[in-house]
């Protein structure tokens, strides 16, 4: 991983309003991290405290609540063991143009190993948004630009192996990364790398706290519909209609030997339409 010969800041850096509460030896200090032959274009880098004081022109004994500062703001993390510092939104702010450039980035990734700790949980956080910030890039290309199918076949291994060696850590960075991503970029993401999205649940996470059993959401649904089902078919199982006017008699009362000497229900409209016409067609 080569130094930095060049650097590119965007120019809404004045109008940030996290930088807006520094002072003017913050600032600079914080210009310094971007300007630093000692950066690397990942935007993660090792960078000793004595060597960001010098580059600052600040006292050595300054330079760490600085970094302290900074940090607090979160414009950048900063590991003191590991001498590792890492600037948060560099690759939001300049994503790659171009799949070289996604290709060669990659391979500096590659090269940030050995690190441990905060250190490690920094550089998860620094790919995360690295491939975030690449597959909302590539979505302004053309579609048929051949570098849309050039980032696919770079990024998908390179994910993969990111999350077979960290798992949920990896996980939970890039999802905390995509939580204010654009639909099309969930949706690509998930397409690269399903297991990144967080799919809906249907059980009951959170466990009893009386030890009792819990049950299956979809279980519950069904038993319920299950109830509301019977309870309608024992409900209309006791009435059936006789009159076209809309009341009911009960089955039972036909039955019943008190009810013998009751008249005959009364003939529907369309009974009386049918013997009107039998009739009719027997005069004629």
């Amino acid at each position: 991983m080569g130094g930095k010969v060049f650097a590119q800041i965007n120019c809404s850096l004045l109008r940030s309003k996290r930088l807006k509460e520094c002072s003017h030896v913050e600032r600079w200090a914080y210009l310094c991290v971007h300007l630093t032959p000692l950066g690397a274009y990942t935007g993660i880098f090792r960078y000793p405290l004595v060597m960001w004081a010098q580059d600052a022109a600040v006292p050595f004994e300054e330079i760490a609540s600085m970094a302290a500062r900074l940090t607090g703001l979160d414009l950048i993390e900063y590991d003191e063991a590991e001498e590792l510092l890492r600037i948060v939104g560099f690759h939001r702010q300049r994503p790659p143009e171009n799949a070289s450039r996604v290709i060669s980035l990659v391979g500096d990734f590659y090269a940030v190993t050995h690190v441990h700790g905060q250190s490690a949980a920094m550089r998860l956080r620094c790919i995360a948004e690295f491939i975030v910030a690449v597959v909302q890039r590539a979505q302004g290309w053309k579609l048929e630009s051949t570098d849309r199918t050039k980032v696919r076949e770079v990024l998908k291994p390179f994910v993969v192996q990111e999350w077979q060696e960290h798992g949920e850590a990896f996980l939970k960075a890039t999802r905390a990364e995509l939580d204010h991503a654009t639909k099309a970029t969930l949706n690509e993401v998930q397409s690269l790398f399903p297991v990144a999205i967080d799919e809906p649940r249907d059980t009951v996470s959170t466990p009893c706290p009386h030890g009792g059993l819990t049950r299956d959401v979809d279980e519950t649904i069904y038993i319920r519909d299950q109830k509301k089902d019977e309870t309608d078919t024992a409900q209309n199982s006791h009435f059936v209609e006789t009159e076209w006017d809309g009341q009911v008699e009960s089955p039972d009362l036909n039955r019943d030997s008190s009810n013998c000497d009751r008249p005959a229900p009364k003939r529907g409209p369309l009974e009386v339409t049918k013997r009107s016409a039998l009739a009719s067609s027997t005069r004629t």
